[in-house]
């Protein structure tokens, strides 16, 4: 998906670049109120609200729509790093690719997707490397929907159990580009490593419970 989406952005000859995939949808009024938004904030790299998760499109839909909350108080915009710690934390809703609107300027200058990254987190690469670099503003209005089915590429690795190793895999990766990038940026990395213990302090418990429960 990165390279197919780094075509697209080669091709791209706009001031702004937007993702919309065949199974998305974006709300009619997205592109204007995001660009009035943008009008606005000329130094702002990106824009994201709210997306619907959306299982009502289907009739016979097991669940209800919902929205994550986005972490941060809406209708503002953050400067760098403050986005990514949300993000890193997996504290809010982060930008999701069908919801964000970016100038390709900054696009182009973080060097956009990652080629090498591929699968799960691949779009949080992208997002954590532009909220290092350029403020975003968060807007509280619901500008796209994302549709929920089995098929798609985040629950069959949700059914396979990927989502956890592909966690670590972005935060392996952003860390490198951050000592790159940022190198005096030494919160930034402490925030990486306080993830990575999170999350190994979780895979530690249930590796406990798993030998626990095959002694009992």
């Amino acid at each position: 998906m990165s390279a197919t989406r780094n075509l697209g952005i080669a091709a791209a000859k706009g001031d702004f670049i937007g993702f919309l995939d065949c199974d998305d949808v974006w709300e009619p009024a997205k592109l204007e109120q995001q660009l009035a938004v943008m009008e606005q904030y000329p130094c702002a790299g990106m824009i994201y609200g709210r997306t619907v998760i959306w299982h009502s499109w289907h009739e016979d839909a097991q669940h209800s729509d919902y929205y994550y909350p986005l972490g941060v108080p809406p209708d503002a915009l953050y400067q760098p790093p403050g986005l990514l710690y949300v993000l890193l934390a997996n504290s809010g809703q982060s930008p999701t690719t069908c919801n964000a609107l970016m100038r390709s300027g900054v696009v182009r200058e973080v060097g956009g997707f990652d080629n090498s990254f591929r699968g799960m987190f691949e779009d949080q690469v992208f997002f954590a490397k532009l909220m290092l670099v350029a403020p975003a503003y968060v807007d509280g209005r619901t500008w796209a929907k994302y549709r929920q089915h089995n098929r798609s590429f985040s629950a069959r690795s949700a059914r396979h159990h990927e989502d956890e190793p592909a966690r670590l895999r972005f935060l392996r990766s952003f860390a490198a580009h951050a000592m790159r990038s940022r190198p005096g940026w030494l919160m930034v990395q402490v925030r990486i490593a306080r993830e990575f213990a999170r999350l190994y302090a979780q895979r530690s418990r249930r590796l406990l419970r798993a030998i626990r429960g095959g002694l009992a």
